[in-house]
């Protein structure tokens, strides 16, 4: 399973500015009954996952984005991987989320940010 390309399109999807590529992006990743939950919300279903990435996307500042922070750990269809958000080079929150596959697809991402 290429859990590097998985989760570089999963970031490229929270970062989408057009609503439509962003839907079309979770439709062919996720699986149906596909779960996110982060310490402020927990969703699940594509179409709770597309409301909840189009108002995450809506609160972003101009200029600053989501970005992976090293390679994608993956094994028995789940993996780790280190992220940060802000503009590049000076991100303001980092974190480690882990993600769990179904079907060569993302039926689950469980995100912790680092506390400040």
């Amino acid at each position: 399973m290429d859990y590097q390309g998985l989760i570089e399109a999963f970031i490229g999807i929270v970062n989408e500015v057009d609503d439509g590529r962003r839907r079309a992006g979770v439709e062919a990743l996720f699986t149906e009954d596909a779960e996110y939950c982060d310490p402020d919300v927990r969703v699940r279903g594509r179409e709770a996952l597309v409301e909840h990435l189009a108002l995450l996307r809506a609160s972003f500042p101009p200029g600053v984005s989501f970005s992976l922070t090293g390679k994608v750990d993956g094994h028995h269809e789940q993996a780790r991987f280190g992220w940060a958000f802000g503009e590049e080079g000076a991100p303001v929150l980092v974190g480690v989320d882990v993600a769990l596959f179904e079907g060569g697809r993302i039926r689950g991402v469980h995100a912790f940010s680092d506390p400040s």
